[in-house]
């Protein structure tokens, strides 16, 4: 996925790969069925400036992330839902 968006600071894009189920068929609510998600990084940010250095982020575009199904901010880009979340909010990074 091409994407043409640059975050700030110690943001990163996800692009969810794992659809959360948060209904039944039926319709009922399943509030706490899946409270993690993944997604693959597509963007990162340059890091955040601590004490006059700058410390990037850990991730690289093409990681599979773990991260919380109510994280970061749901955006609509070129017709598709990239998610803005800060590094610090992402659970781990899955091998």
């Amino acid at each position: 996925m091409a994407i043409n968006l640059t975050p700030l600071s110690n943001r990163i894009i996800i692009k969810q790969t794992e659809e959360v189920k948060d209904k039944t068929d039926a319709g009922l609510l399943l509030p706490d069925a899946a409270p993690e998600t993944t997604g693959e990084v597509i963007a990162i940010g340059q890091g955040f400036w601590e004490a006059g250095k700058l410390t990037p982020i850990d991730f690289e575009v093409g990681d599979t992330v773990l991260f919380g199904v109510f994280s970061g901010e749901r955006v609509k880009w070129n017709d598709e839902e990239v998610i803005f979340m800060r590094d610090v909010d992402v659970l781990a990074v899955l091998a």
